[in-house]
């Protein structure tokens, strides 16, 4: 039978032991906690690959941009190269140009609730589905984006993405609000929330060639017309008498 003495060096050891092994876990790192905000980028349409859109440029490998004159550029959906998830239409009446374009893909609107992303995902990385339209900017600024658009439902068919080509700021929503007609988009985003009568902003620091996408989000939304104006330019660069910006080539500098 142990002594007194040895039961208690026993007692002593596994307590010990206990205490070394508990405190080897307590320092192992702990996985982090999902960022929020970091997620809320990923659902509208952060691009934090650069070869993302590096590939996109060489899938477009634009000829001619659409010259911005005077504080605003005008091109028409109908002239952008499409997949198989765009058809172009010419009717009802009411669209500019020869046509439009209605995007008939699977809905790619996200869960932005914090569960799941597969969705977005796989819009980011279907980059020919989207429609890229080359501009020319000479007067750097700020510029109002707007899009002729026409949809039938009063919400489920009503929206799209929008953002620039190489750039960190995220894919942001436009959408319409009058069904069964031709209309100039009815909201989208400011810089700081998603509203009716807010519109998508694209800030310009130096001319140069740029490259805006439309991307397809609703099944049933109908794309006319981009306009991007500036500020005291929304008169002219809205005005059905208004022609399509002049095409300039690729400059070999």
């Amino acid at each position: 039978m142990k002594s007194p003495l040895s039961l208690s060096i026993l007692f002593i050891s596994i307590f010990t032991a206990l205490n070394t092994l508990t405190a080897a876990e307590s320092s192992e790192p702990k996985p982090k906690k999902k960022n929020p905000s970091a997620y809320f980028d990923n659902y509208w349409g952060h691009d934090p690959d650069p070869d993302m859109s590096e590939r996109a440029f060489e899938l477009t490998n634009p000829s001619t941009y659409y010259l911005e004159k005077e504080g605003y550029v005008i091109a028409e959906c109908e002239d952008q190269p499409f997949n198989q998830n765009w058809v172009l239409l010419n009717e009802p009446e009411g669209f500019f140009g020869n046509g439009y374009l209605k995007y008939i893909g699977e809905n790619l609107q996200g869960n932005h609730d914090g569960h799941n992303t597969d969705i977005h995902v796989q819009y980011q990385q279907n980059i020919q589905d989207r429609l890229l339209f080359p501009i020319r900017i000479t007067t750097p600024g700020t510029y109002r984006a707007r899009v002729h658009v026409i949809h039938h439902e009063k919400d489920g068919d009503n929206d799209a993405w929008i953002n620039l080509m190489r750039t960190p700021r995220r894919a942001t929503r436009l959408g319409g609000k009058n069904p069964g007609q031709f209309h100039w988009n009815a909201f989208g985003w400011d810089g700081t929330q998603i509203w009716d009568g807010k519109f998508n902003t694209f800030t310009f620091e130096v001319p140069g060639d740029y490259i805006v996408y439309i991307g397809g989000r609703s099944h049933g939304f109908g794309v006319d017309r981009l306009v991007l104006h500036k500020d005291g330019k929304q008169e002219i660069a809205l005005d059905p008498s208004t022609p399509a910006s002049d095409r300039v080539p690729v400059s070999n500098d």
